[in-house]
């Protein structure tokens, strides 16, 4: 799941925050004043934009950076000053006073970032191990050899099968060959 959470010391800076974000089509998965709080939001994250600003009530950006998953971007906002002493430490910085386009484009950018990863994401789940080829071919040659299809009907049972009972491929193959064993 993905999710933006804001945190700022200041309820009022969040809740304004939170609403320029949703009032440009950004859900906000919630408004915290304490890192304990973003902490305890982020652990149904799967990748995320946390929104902070430089010092919350129970820690420093920094340590809020070292609790936080690796996969969930930290997005600063805070004084020129402050953001020369965190850029090499995995945080992308906004200077005040914000400017509200540089906000939204900054979190799209992030947003989209996401959207790259579920994709690179859900195309190595497609792919299949040399291993699983293995065995998927081999799931294949005996529905040739034991019901006359030709590979390519035999590929088609396979993955109407495996679609029909909700597996993967190599699944449905490995059931297709323990039928033969027995």
């Amino acid at each position: 799941m993905f999710g933006v959470i804001v945190v700022f010391p200041n309820k009022d800076n969040g809740i304004n925050i939170r609403n320029l974000l949703t009032k440009n089509g950004i859900e906000v998965l919630g408004v915290c004043t304490t890192g304990a709080q973003a902490l305890q939001l982020t652990e149904t994250l799967e990748r995320g934009v946390v929104i902070s600003g430089y010092r919350l009530a129970d820690m420093m950006v920094l340590e809020l950076r070292d609790y936080l998953p690796k996969d969930l971007n930290m997005l600063l906002i805070t004084a020129p000053e402050n953001l020369a002493g965190v850029a090499s430490e995995n945080i992308i910085g906004l200077p005040m006073p914000l400017k509200g386009y540089e906000l939204i484009n900054t979190v799209g950018m992030l947003i989209n970032d996401y959207a790259v990863y579920r994709k690179k994401k859900r195309k190595q789940k497609k792919m299949l191990t040399e291993e699983e080829k293995a065995i998927v071919a081999q799931a294949k040659e005996l529905l040739i050899g034991r019901n006359q299809m030709t590979e390519e009907e035999a590929h088609r049972f396979l993955q109407k099968s495996s679609m029909d009972k909700g597996q993967r491929l190599v699944d449905t193959a490995l059931e297709v060959i323990s039928i033969r064993d027995e």
